[in-house]
């Protein structure tokens, strides 16, 4: 190493006064090391092989440092990971909701995302999750999410999910002027899927519900445009303890003026896209087990519920694509 080039005492003073700049310490090769530890080119001996050396392990370095950086950023960790399925469960918890029917959609959800066919249907998909969120919903702009996006690959991620969805939720008569915007239903539910965390294979809208849309603009318009953006809606019609089948059939055609089948109201207005379909839980008891079967069909991605009237429509067999 090359001996010490000066001395520096703290002070800039020079006889005449002029401004100064302490030097460097000492110097070896191309570099000089001042005594804030700064590094600089010394433009002696630049062909030098040490100095030479030098370079070449100093360039190496910061290269490895660079690609470092990157690969280490919040960009690079933060991108989506793939699913097979983005699945929105959208409950109704209008007015006309009863504390019972609320819990009932609550945990028919809960228990359905970790029965073991279930997560058997999410381990057979190419990338063996899905992402799941959970939404209430009532009037036009009357939304909460209940469950975030949560993506499931085993049981441990699915009995969580569950449990959020059991501890959340809001009491029906909350807003006791809370009307059924299916529409509105289907907006928000397109919302949440274009702020998925993953990216899927497919995106499928489940809908529950107990009447017609009365708030809001058509479910037609809404089930379009969600089908445009390569959405895929499903719907079941929630029995109540208030109303007949006869009589929520009646009310879930309020602009035609004739008897329909709830199954044939939302599969006229909502349900769209591929492989989808509607279907109704004639009783309270069966409700979940037409849930269940409705979950694992859209986590397969095909449909094998029929589109039928009848005691067993929900256990039915048959394919029904829009």
């Amino acid at each position: 190493m090359a001996a010490m080039t000066g001395h520096y005492n703290g002070s800039c003073e020079t006889a005449a006064n002029e401004a100064c700049s302490p030097p460097p310490v000492a110097t070896s090769g191309k570099f000089a090391v001042d005594v804030n530890d700064a590094v600089s080119v010394n433009t002696e001996g630049v062909g030098h092989p040490i100095a030479t050396t030098a370079m070449r392990i100093i360039r190496t370095t910061l290269v490895f440092i660079a690609f470092f950086v990157h690969t280490t950023s919040p960009q690079a960790q933060t991108a989506a990971p793939r699913v097979d399925l983005c699945l929105v469960l959208a409950a109704d918890m209008s007015a006309s909701i009863s504390s019972q029917t609320a819990r009932m959609q609550r945990e028919g959800h809960a228990q359905a995302l970790t029965q073991s066919d279930v997560l058997s249907a999410i381990a057979r998909t190419r990338t063996g999750r899905i992402a799941v969120t959970y939404i209430e919903w009532s009037s036009y702009g009357t939304a909460y999410t209940v469950l975030p996006w949560r993506i499931i690959g085993n049981a441990r991620d699915a009995r969580d999910a569950a449990d959020v969805i059991r501890a959340g939720g809001y009491n029906p008569g909350q807003h006791p002027i809370g009307l059924t915007s299916l529409s509105w239903a289907v907006t928000f539910a397109s919302d949440s899927l274009a702020h998925c965390p993953a990216t899927p294979d497919r995106s499928v809208i489940d809908i529950s519900t107990n009447g017609p849309n009365n708030d809001g603009p058509s479910p037609d318009t809404a089930r379009d445009n969600a089908v445009a953006m390569g959405h895929t809606i499903n719907a079941l019609a929630v029995p109540t303890t208030l109303q007949s089948l006869k009589d929520l059939a009646l009310s879930l055609d309020p602009d035609e003026g004739t008897w329909q089948h709830p199954t044939d109201y939302l599969y006229a207005h909502v349900t769209g896209g591929a492989n989808s379909f509607a279907t109704t839980g004639l009783t309270l008891d069966e409700y979940s087990v037409a849930l269940h079967r409705k979950i694992r069909t859209e986590i397969s991605g095909l449909s094998d519920i029929v589109r039928m009237h009848g005691p067993f429509a929900s256990l039915s067999v048959c394919n029904i694509q829009r």
